[in-house]
């Protein structure tokens, strides 16, 4: 071993490796020249700088966790509980209890009972009113000059909500601000607001559309060529009546012949009444109903009661006993 030592000491190669380099520390030789012999030699006995390779690369400390090797026997400390104890169901395999699980009584989500349903075949449309309508088209976000179609509307961004909704719905308020016509095709509207727009000249349209060409209605861009779907017709029997309603604008309607387009709008002639739906206390509903029941009693005829055959004339008085 001394040997092989010597041999490599004494190698020109090595000796050459160990020697300073101006060049490497960028240092001019004079200064290596007039360094003392000890430095030199602290410097010429130093280890040489390492390069990088395949051969020394290793991952830093800690980077690999060991596997821990269970069932191995009890004297391994992980031997047959395997560190999850004795028995038991935590003991198991498997997910084990649920987050809501108390012990085995009756849990609380099921000692109240439930309320109501959730309709699954409902649809839901995302409301526009006539107001913003006319705000997006004075700001020329909307071109009012062609027909306004929903690839126009979620465009524009005016509506949100387009994974939960079937559509948007068009409503009147803010019907004062309609100052030019405006031919819109919507997938519902009110009757005060079509009534609105036709008074300015335009026109209203409801079409239908189902998920898959809702979604081309909305990312034409998605469906050329081939991936283009055709128009489905409304299956349902309250959307065929619906679309097939003059008086809703259903694009399956028939238009009468003796329609006229009316110049004037007057939105307390128009639709139900007006304002958002509350429901009235318990109390109030039932005072109300117990008042219409007595004044339906109040309105009944009076009629006589007595025996058959008895003469109500004839019969003595308190007056006369």
């Amino acid at each position: 071993m001394r040997l092989l030592l010597s041999s490599l000491c004494s190698s020109p190669l090595l000796k050459s490796h160990l020697q300073p380099s101006s060049s490497l520390f960028n240092l001019p030789s004079s200064s290596l020249a007039s360094s003392s012999s000890s430095s030199t030699r602290s410097f010429t006995t130093s280890t040489p700088l390492s390069i990088i390779g395949v051969g020394n690369i290793r991952r830093p400390k800690r980077a690999h966790k060991i596997h821990v090797r269970v069932g191995r026997g009890q004297g391994q400390g992980t031997g047959e509980g395997k560190g999850n104890g004795t028995k038991g169901q935590n003991s198991r395999a498997g997910q084990g209890t649920y987050l809501a699980f108390e012990g085995g009584q009756t849990p609380v989500t099921l000692q109240y009972p439930k309320r109501g349903f959730f309709n699954y075949n409902r649809k839901f449309y995302q409301p526009l009113n006539l107001r913003t309508l006319q705000e997006y088209i004075d700001l020329r976000r909307l071109d009012a000059s062609e027909p306004i179609t929903v690839e126009h509307i979620h465009n524009s961004n005016m509506v949100r909500g387009w994974k939960s909704a079937n559509g948007f719905k068009l409503l009147a308020r803010g019907f004062e601000n309609i100052t030019q016509p405006i031919h819109i095709f919507p997938h519902r509207a009110s009757l005060r607001a079509i009534a609105a727009i036709e008074a300015a000249g335009g026109s209203v349209t409801c079409v239908y559309h189902n998920r898959l060409s809702f979604r081309q209605a909305i990312h034409p861009e998605r469906f050329l060529g081939p991936k283009r779907v055709k128009e489905a017709l409304p299956l349902k029997k309250r959307d065929i009546l619906y679309y097939t309603n003059w008086e809703k604008r259903g694009y399956l309607a028939d238009k009468p012949a003796d329609w006229k387009p009316s110049t004037t709008f007057d939105i307390n002639a128009v639709g139900g009444p007006r304002g958002p739906r509350r429901h009235e206390p318990k109390h109030v509903t039932k005072a109300k109903s117990i008042k219409k029941d007595v004044e339906k009693v109040q309105r009944l005829p009076t009629v006589a009661v007595g025996r058959a055959g008895d003469d109500w004339d004839s019969r003595p008085t308190d007056a006369t006993v």
